[in-house]
C-alpha cells in the first residue's frame, strides 16, 4: 500500500505541473496577441474591479467608447498603470475622459496615443497569486516547495527503478532470471 505521502507528493506534482502548463500558454497567448497584463494598484474602480485584480489589456483598434474600460499611463508617474471607465469621448477634438467608478472627479482629458489598452478580461484569482509570488515567502511556498518536493519524488521513482534493474542474476543452469 502506498503511503499518504507518496499519493500528496503525486498530486502536487500533477498540479504544479498543470499550473505550469496553464500559464505558459495563458502567456504567449497574451504575448502573441500584443496583450499587455495590469495588476490593480488601487480602489478607484471598486467593487467592478479590486485591488489586486490582475486586468488583461488588448491594444486599441479604434477610439474605445463610453463605459469601456481602459488603461493609461499617469502623467505623474510613468511607472504607474491607471484603469479607469471612459466617461466621455470627444473625437472631433481628439481626446476622451476617463473616471474611475469609486472617485467623485474625472481625470484630465487623454489624446488616443496615452491609452494603453481596453480592458478584455479580469481575474481576481489570477492577481492574487500574482501577488503572493511576487512575496519572497510566497515564491518559496509556491514555486521553490512544490519544485523541491517534484526533484525528490521523481528521484525516488528513478532510483527505484535503477535498484529493481539492477538487483538480478542470471542463472546459468536454468536461463532464468532470478531477482536478488
Amino acid at each position: 500500500m502506498k503511503s499518504i505521502l507518496y499519493w500528496v507528493a503525486k498530486l502536487s506534482k500533477i498540479v504544479v505541473i498543470m499550473g505550469i502548463v496553464t500559464v505558459s500558454v495563458f502567456l504567449a497567448v497574451v504575448e502573441l496577441k500584443g496583450f499587455k497584463l495590469v495588476t490593480v494598484e488601487s480602489g478607484s474602480m471598486e467593487p467592478k474591479i479590486r485591488v489586486g485584480d490582475l486586468v488583461v489589456v488588448s491594444p486599441l483598434a479604434n477610439w474605445p467608447r463610453v463605459g469601456e474600460v481602459i488603461s493609461f499611463q499617469s502623467r505623474i508617474n510613468q511607472q504607474e498603470t491607471i484603469t479607469h471607465r471612459v466617461y466621455s469621448v470627444n473625437i472631433k477634438e481628439g481626446y476622451l475622459v476617463t473616471k474611475g467608478d469609486n472617485l467623485q472627479s474625472t481625470d484630465p482629458p487623454l489624446r488616443l496615443h496615452q491609452i494603453t489598452g481596453v480592458m478584455r478580461l479580469r481575474s481576481t484569482l489570477a492577481g492574487r497569486i500574482v501577488k503572493l509570488l511576487r512575496n519572497p515567502v510566497g515564491l518559496i511556498v509556491g514555486v521553490y516547495i512544490p519544485g523541491i518536493l517534484m526533484i525528490i519524488s521523481e528521484a525516488k521513482i528513478l532510483n527505484r527503478s535503477l535498484h529493481r534493474r539492477n538487483n538480478y542474476t542470471i542463472s546459468s543452469s536454468r536461463n532464468r532470471i532470478m531477482y536478488g
